[in-house]
């Protein structure tokens, strides 16, 4: 006996769910970034989790929750303001850990940018746009375009700055 699609669809909450649901959880309004952010979601950093697990003693669970926040926080780039973000704590170790990685990193930046995304350290210097420092602009665009943002590991951004961090 064969199951028809609509015999398949009746135990499954929502036929539509699958229609909405958006990358990395971002918000309506960015449909532009759409495929971008498809193909960052499908990056499993595999290597960087597994360096995190071993070498800063994070657990399997926090490094994956950290793999989300910094591909979400580096998809900030594609918003193309010309400000400077900074990441979060946990975050910042992630990318330092995925930068260790050379060619990983190199063909993650090719792949996504199309060129090697710098990660220079912050000079302390308030936005040009907005006068605020990137930390503060970082956690207020990661509230606003990821509502389902891991918030513990995003409530220190706004002081990293002032701790020498980098963006």
């Amino acid at each position: 006996m064969t199951n028809s699609v609509l015999d398949i669809a009746d135990g499954m909450e929502t036929f539509s769910q699958f229609e909405t649901q958006k990358p990395l959880g971002i918000v309506d309004g960015y449909d532009h970034l759409h495929e971008k952010l498809c193909r960052l979601e499908e990056e499993g950093l595999e290597r960087v989790i597994e360096r995190l697990v071993k070498r800063e003693n994070f657990t399997q669970e926090h490094a994956l929750k950290c793999r989300i926040e910094f591909l979400r926080f580096i998809s900030l780039r594609f918003l193309e303001t010309g400000e400077r973000h900074s990441p979060a704590a946990d975050v910042d170790t992630f990318w330092h850990a995925f930068i260790l990685h050379t060619r990983d990193y190199m063909n993650f930046c090719s792949k996504h940018f199309g060129h090697y995304y710098h990660h220079e350290p912050y000079d302390h210097r308030v936005s040009t746009v907005t006068e605020v420092s990137p930390g503060a602009l970082t956690k207020r665009l990661m509230i606003e375009i990821y509502p389902d943002h891991d918030a513990e590991i995003w409530d220190a951004a706004e002081d990293m700055c002032s701790n020498g961090y980098c963006d």
